[in-house]
């Protein structure tokens, strides 16, 4: 994987570094990966980086990449939201997929008392 530096902008009203690199790899690179390549061009730690976005065109293996690298985890957690699912959205989820596998054995059962009438 190799990394080009597109634009490196700073920002110190946040304290962080946004920047926006070219990849060139065979196949689109994940976040975990970028993180750590990024991390380690930026002499930074892992857990203060965070990526974007990651752009590519069809049939090409060069992709665009924006992210921030912060000064410290503080503002690192600060300003960047983690996506955490809920107990209540996982039971829901769960109580609609029963839902929906139990619909069509109810039907089949519908359908069964009606050839048997």
């Amino acid at each position: 994987m190799e990394i080009q530096i597109k634009e490196k902008f700073s920002n110190p009203l946040l304290e962080r570094e946004e920047v926006i690199v070219i990849v060139s790899s065979p196949s689109t690179p994940n976040s975990d990966e970028l993180r750590k390549a990024l991390a380690h061009k930026f002499n930074s730690s892992e857990d203060l980086v965070s990526v974007k976005h990651i752009l590519g065109s069809y049939g090409m293996h060069n992709f665009k990449v924006e992210a921030y690298i912060y000064k410290n985890k503080e503002l690192f957690q600060r300003f960047e939201v983690k996506k955490v699912k809920t107990q209540v959205q996982e039971e829901g989820a769960e109580e609609v997929k029963e839902e929906i596998q139990s619909k069509p054995e109810k039907k089949k059962v519908q359908e069964e008392g009606k050839d048997e009438a």
